[in-house]
């Protein structure tokens, strides 16, 4: 669980502040560990190529996200975590 500390950083349980970007990352990366980001895409009735050109990355880049292959990185990483979150927004309203 997270707490506000300011209007741009976290404060962990553990006591670490953190951005919105790292605290976005930690949850995608959780999503991804947890196997849940293939069930989000699909519930939201999106194509591998859907996620991947909003993303800007390769569909096969995302299979291996999906399939613990690989996990995100870099920009890449900030912009699929910005897209579950804004996906999950919409599938669960």
């Amino acid at each position: 669980m997270v707490s506000l500390s300011n209007e741009c950083n976290f404060k962990s349980k553990a006591g670490m502040t953190m951005s919105r970007e790292a605290l976005e990352l930690v949850r995608m990366r959780n999503l991804v560990a947890d196997g849940r980001v293939r069930e989000i895409r699909e519930r939201a009735g999106l194509s591998l190529a859907e996620i991947a050109r909003d993303v800007g990355v390769h569909p096969t880049t995302v299979f291996y996200w999906e399939t613990r292959g690989s996990i995100p990185r870099g920009g890449a990483a900030v912009r699929y975590a910005r897209l579950l979150r804004d996906i999950e927004s919409v599938i669960s309203a």
